[in-house]
């Protein structure tokens, strides 16, 4: 029976796996904190995740420019039918969507080279649907 913290390789011989959980707040330090684990010995990087701090307070942001937009389309197309468009909506319905969606979920192994982290964007959405009343 092996320690807690080994398991058996391949080759029948024991080895050593340690799971960190790694947060940065500069992003731009996560290839070099990559590389140092690598450096150290980690021959196995997995789920570099990046995500939104406070996403929270972005996403109702996101939601009233959703709601605004959705304003701005309803009048547009009620100046195109030559309607009066009431501009209170009848309904708004917000669609729920995941908080985050992870920007990329990798699973690298050491090499000579440096990790390779690409610059990339998180996105964060807001939707909904809403229900506009209008008289001729």
């Amino acid at each position: 029976m092996l320690p807690s913290g080994y398991k058996r390789s391949n080759k029948n011989r024991p080895h050593c796996f340690h799971l960190l959980n790694i947060q940065l707040k500069d992003v731009t330090m996560a290839g070099r904190v990559t590389d140092a684990a690598v450096t150290a010995g980690a021959n196995t990087i997995r789920n570099i995740q990046f995500s939104i701090d406070n996403s929270s307070a972005l996403y109702q942001q996101a939601l009233l420019r959703a709601v605004n937009d959705g304003k701005t389309k309803a009048t547009s197309i009620a100046a195109s039918l030559n309607v009066h468009l009431h501009t209170n909506p009848k309904k708004v319905e917000e669609i729920i969507q995941p908080d985050v969606i992870p920007f990329r979920t990798m699973d690298l192994t050491a090499s000579t080279e440096g990790i390779p982290l690409q610059p990339g964007t998180l996105e964060l959405k807001a939707r909904v649907e809403m229900t506009f009343t209008y008289t001729e």
